[in-house]
């Protein structure tokens, strides 16, 4: 796995959002590429290359147009690009802004809830979901450690500090120590053969999950 395709709605709030994913990527030493060179719009034959290229997708669907039940539309060109990568059969993944209604659409493991006031947990649930797509592909470099959750504590805005952050960084760093010992133990994982090596001695082969 290298590239994963960004969709999203290119004004400056959700290029922002963008930005972020693009970081966090890079810090699973993964490349992001977007459509927006081609202006977005109408899923074109040239942004589905694009997306066939990519390894994977992760769609923002943000708010377009407040429906009178009080929900919100998001923005076309998204969704098919998001569908399109699924009926590629492509990892995908797209987080959902709060309030739009995607309601008959995806199944409950296909989306992440997403709050602008409170991106943290939304950006910790996309890196574990990238490292999953990773070792599904065997291309997996390293599990999420404190490298990811300094980046993902340094995201977190001045209005979230206090309360809320002394919780999450909390949370976060145990999660960190719990994956860092996980992956120590798969490392030195040892499991006997069932037979007896040269001179009658059993062997122990070092096992890598």
């Amino acid at each position: 796995m290298r590239d994963v395709f960004l969709s999203y709605h290119y004004d400056e709030p959700n290029t922002r959002i963008a930005r972020q994913i693009q970081d966090l990527l890079e810090s699973h030493r993964l490349r992001a590429t977007t459509g927006d060179t081609l202006g977005g719009g109408t899923l074109t034959e040239a942004i589905k290359r694009q997306i066939n290229e990519a390894d994977a997708l992760i769609a923002l669907l943000t708010r377009n147009q407040r429906l009178a039940n009080g929900s919100w539309t998001t923005h076309e060109y998204v969704r098919t690009e998001l569908q399109h990568a699924r009926g590629a059969e492509k990892p995908a993944i797209a987080l959902v802004e709060q309030g739009v209604d995607v309601s008959g659409l995806y199944k409950e493991n296909e989306f992440i809830p997403y709050a602008p006031a409170d991106a943290l947990p939304a950006f910790l649930k996309l890196s574990r979901t990238i490292w999953s797509w990773k070792n599904r592909s065997g291309y997996l470099s390293r599990p999420i450690d404190r490298t990811d959750v300094q980046w993902l504590l340094s995201k977190i805005t001045s209005q979230d500090r206090g309360i809320q952050f002394t919780y999450l960084r909390r949370k976060l760093e145990l999660e960190a120590d719990e994956l860092e010992q996980m992956q120590h133990k798969r490392k030195h994982l040892l499991r006997p053969e069932s037979t007896r090596g040269v001179g009658g001695y059993r062997k122990r082969t070092r096992i890598y999950i």
